[in-house]
């Protein structure tokens, strides 16, 4: 009795037209499509310690998703304001997740390369993880993320459905898609 009691408070509530399997930690939408209004699909990738992490384990925060290569320019000058801007929405409990899809030599980021990273642009507290070209799929929104420039930014809200995304650096940008999803959750 008391597992079927503990059960019902492990559980998370989801809106009704979510189609989810429910887990202990969050929910896995069945009808998952990488575009606007629709919810986002979960993926894995490792981080600076080799442990994988999922986009779902983010659940229930809004979420800035920033696909990077390591040698762009323009993914660096992002990466030096992630832990800035990440501050000034810390009261929204945002994630500015960060995943490298490639490194300077165009091949998958090494736990090293993410280390390296997180060094160099002094990124603390919020998570930056390693995938590969994998990840990215321009014709199916269902298999893949699409990117169709360096770096492509997808905001997520806290029910993870994606309501905005941006290809290219401009901080104004990205604080507007931010300032989209904190304030749908109020």
């Amino acid at each position: 009795m008391l597992w079927l009691l503990l059960g019902c408070f492990l559980q998370k509530w989801s809106p009704v037209d979510s189609a989810y399997v429910e887990t202990e930690t969050y929910p896995v939408f069945e009808n998952c499509e990488n575009t606007i209004q629709n919810y986002a699909c979960d993926f894995s990738a490792i981080n600076e310690f080799s442990q994988e992490t999922n986009l779902y384990d983010f659940y229930s925060r809004p979420i800035v998703l920033d696909l990077s290569a390591m040698w762009c320019p323009p993914c660096q000058a992002a990466a030096a304001e992630v832990e800035e801007l990440a501050k000034l929405y810390e009261d929204e409990d945002l994630i500015y997740l960060t995943v490298l899809i490639e490194n300077k030599q165009g091949l998958p980021p090494t736990e090293e390369d993410i280390k390296w990273w997180l060094e160099e642009w002094g990124i603390i507290e919020q998570p930056v993880l390693g995938s590969n070209r994998g990840l990215i799929d321009n014709n199916d929104a269902e298999k893949g993320w699409l990117l169709q420039g360096w770096p492509t930014f997808y905001f997520i809200d806290e029910e993870m459905k994606i309501q905005g995304y941006m290809n290219g650096y401009s901080r104004n940008g990205v604080i507007d898609g931010i300032n989209f999803i904190t304030e749908k959750s109020k």
